[in-house]
């Protein structure tokens, strides 16, 4: 079966940066998300979805971060997207939870130890208010970051 699925988002971000501060950086941000479901077949529970999310990120001069959000959404599917935020289970698909809210914190500590080369070590739990459960995950990665480009401009 052909079927036609929009996710959407739309959001506002500020950012506050000091070089000489504690706080290297503090941003605000908030976006609204949407799912609509366009064809006759019924993939989900529900035809549309939507959810808010709100997060603050803190980062210090000592590659350490904090990152504090909030999700509610209703109804929300997105094939493509995080399992954590959506309404139908990833792993049982005829599990449907119509209201999902999220407290969720992201602390983690970032170093580059060669040229463009990082190490991020992080740990992110959070708490599903809808069901009352704690749950968390940690994570080391290895990151390369550079800039080039592919044509030059005369």
């Amino acid at each position: 079966p052909i079927v036609s699925v929009l996710n959407g988002t739309a959001g506002l971000s500020l950012a506050y940066e000091n070089e000489k501060g504690f706080f290297n950086e503090i941003k605000a941000e908030n976006y609204f998300a949407v799912y609509h479901n366009a064809t006759g077949n019924m993939l989900t529970e529900a035809r549309n979805g939507n959810g808010n999310y709100f997060k603050l990120t803190l980062k210090t001069k000592y590659n350490v971060s904090a990152v504090f959000s909030y999700w509610n959404a209703q109804n929300f599917y997105s094939p493509l997207g995080g399992q954590l935020y959506q309404s139908q289970s990833g792993f049982d698909k005829t599990f449907w939870e119509p209201d999902r809210k999220l407290i969720l914190t992201s602390l983690y500590f970032d170093r580059e130890v060669l040229p463009d080369f990082f190490i991020n070590v992080r740990f992110e739990p959070y708490y599903d208010l809808e069901n009352h459960l704690l749950e968390y995950s940690y994570a080391a990665y290895i990151i390369y970051r550079s800039e080039f480009k592919l044509k030059k401009i005369k």
